[in-house]
């Protein structure tokens, strides 16, 4: 069923209320490991390189399993590919909780990741599917679903840190992914049971790559995935440690960027149902590349603040916009496994955040690393502009 005049009401309504809500869980899980991320440090011993690593592990095989996750909701059921996703989502919470060792957080982290990586494009296909007028709506409607997790993670973390149990973060997570499971099994029709899994690979590369500007936006998605992965991870460890904020500070700095986002992911998805997608996405990249330039160079709470809204406000309006975009070109057929190829390319790429971050931290300073991610941003808007004259002269 799909909208053709009004927002929908009813059944697609709820369907992307409960699809937002499981999405949220799984990104809670994700979130959650930026503001513990000092108290993991320390308990584990893990250098900032070490932490960068972490953080890519989980990026890594969030990115790499979204084409598979796509093609299964292409050609099994989104039903069976969710509830997949959110199982292992509650099996890598429960593995950080009884990690021990480096390798058990490397382990943690890579299979939350794979849970939320699967979830992701099964979530978006079964959204298209249902919005056709207001895609770009439903799309920044669903992805506050970032910033709902983000917004529970800073609570969470503020709770067991000032606890001093770091573990105990995740169990909030085992719960509610449950939970969003048994409300979804019931929600959504389709098989349980796995199919075998053949990826046609070379159809998908040769469908999705054929348009020019389709695969300039793959490379500045990518580009601003770096800039993201590195910066959001790091976040918080950046303020206390540049800035020399308490760590409960840090964490509420964290939050803001999680508040803006509930309020800029729709305004931008609807604007774009109205406005050219790229021009909207090029606007927010150069408000990002703006807020980062204001936290490396300046001083004091109340500017870091609106650097970090600043950069939200770039950051959080790009992914519904070039997300709906994108889709818009997908043949309805393939378009879970178009997408989730899409998502594999730029997230996989993306997982070199944190890692640049980390490793150029451990020999020069997070200030240092943070002015790389001003650079990058730049280059983003260098590419999304070309994309821009690209449709322009086409059209």
């Amino acid at each position: 069923m799909s909208d053709t005049t009004a927002w929908p009401s009813g059944r697609p309504l709820w369907t992307l209320v409960w699809l937002t809500a499981g999405l949220a869980v799984a990104k809670t899980a994700r979130n959650l490991l930026p503001p513990l991320l000092p108290s993991i440090s320390t308990d584990l011993a893990l250098s900032p390189t070490m932490a960068g690593v972490g953080l890519s592990v989980a990026t890594i095989a969030y990115g790499v399993v979204q084409y598979p996750g796509g093609h299964l909701s292409d050609v099994w059921s989104s039903r069976g590919v969710l509830l997949w996703g959110l199982g292992l989502v509650a099996v890598g919470a429960g593995l950080f909780i009884v990690s021990a060792s480096v390798g058990g957080f490397l382990l943690a982290a890579g299979v939350a990741g794979v849970g939320l990586g699967i979830y992701g494009p099964a979530d978006r296909a079964e959204l298209t599917r249902l919005f056709a007028r207001h895609r770009g709506l439903a799309f920044g409607v669903n992805t506050t679903a970032t910033d709902i997790g983000g917004l529970a993670a800073t609570a969470i973390a503020t709770v067991v840190i000032g606890a001093g149990l770091w573990r105990l973060g995740f169990l909030p997570v085992i719960v509610l992914a449950v939970l969003a499971m048994v409300v979804l099994h019931n929600r959504l029709e389709g098989p349980l049971r796995p199919q075998r899994l053949q990826l046609p690979v070379r159809a998908t590369i040769a469908r999705v790559l054929i348009r020019p500007p389709i695969r300039k936006i793959i490379i500045g998605y990518t580009s601003f995935e770096i800039v993201v992965g590195g910066l959001v991870g790091f976040l918080p460890t950046y303020l206390s440690v540049v800035h020399g904020y308490a760590t409960s500070t840090a964490i509420q700095l964290y939050g803001l960027l999680f508040v803006v986002g509930l309020v800029i992911r729709p305004l931008a998805g609807r604007g774009s149902d109205h406005l050219p997608r790229p021009v909207i996405a090029l606007g927010g990249v150069g408000i990002a590349a703006a807020g980062i330039s204001l936290l490396v160079l300046g001083q004091g709470v109340w500017v870091s603040a609106l650097a970090i809204v600043l950069f939200g406000i770039g950051q959080k309006g790009f992914p519904p916009v070039m997300q709906a975009y994108l889709m818009d070109g997908f043949d309805p057929a393939t378009m879970g496994g178009d997408l989730g190829f899409t998502r594999s390319v730029y997230l996989a790429g993306g997982a070199l955040g944190p890692l640049i971050v980390g490793s150029v931290a451990g020999v020069a300073g997070f200030q240092v690393a943070f002015g790389v991610l001003v650079m990058i941003t730049i280059l983003t808007g260098g590419i999304l502009l070309d994309v821009q004259r690209t449709i322009a002269r086409e059209t």
